[in-house]
């Protein structure tokens, strides 16, 4: 008797398990279509920023929310990383400048770029101040990592830090 019980609940659980349907897709929506994406961010109003891989060379697209309208709006070989300004006004990326990383900034609708790292350091951008004056960058050195912060208004650049080492920076 047990026995038959065990048999009826195996069986049914079999027939309840099995998928009349076939399984509903997920909500996921492909944005920007791979391979080849080296970095993404959305700005505040929903438009899209990302570095794309095309014909050897990455460079900055900006598009809408959906991925569609995407515009280039940085000529460079190997732009990656990038990081919207908190107005939406700029994007800040990574360049790779033949040997060396420089640190990026761009209008996000194109237009002249300002190379704000620049020296024959390995440069990357980190994150932008929380009120869009400025951006933290990183400057490798022969000691490791010095965190820096580029001055939008004026276009300085200043050491955050004086440490016999490696920093690592991010605002709050």
């Amino acid at each position: 008797m047990i026995r038959a019980v065990i048999v009826f609940l195996c069986g049914a659980s079999i027939v309840a398990c099995a998928r009349t349907e076939s399984p509903s897709r997920s909500g996921r929506t492909t944005i920007v279509p791979g391979p080849g994406t080296l970095g993404y961010d959305f700005s505040r109003d929903g438009r899209l920023a990302f570095a794309k891989y095309v014909d050897g060379k990455s460079a900055i697209y900006v598009a809408n929310g959906t991925g569609t309208g995407a515009k280039r709006v940085s000529f460079g070989v190997w732009d990656t990383a990038p990081i919207w300004s908190p107005d939406g006004r700029w994007i800040a990326f990574s360049r790779d400048a033949g040997g060396h990383s420089d640190a990026v900034l761009i209008p996000s609708d194109s237009g002249p770029e300002r190379v704000f790292g620049g020296t024959s350091a390995d440069e990357a951008t980190v994150d932008w101040l929380p009120n869009g004056s400025g951006i933290l960058f990183s400057r490798g050195t022969a000691k490791g990592f010095e965190t820096w912060v580029y001055n939008i208004a004026d276009g300085s650049s200043a050491k955050l830090f004086e440490v016999d080492g490696s920093t690592n920076s991010y605002p709050s």
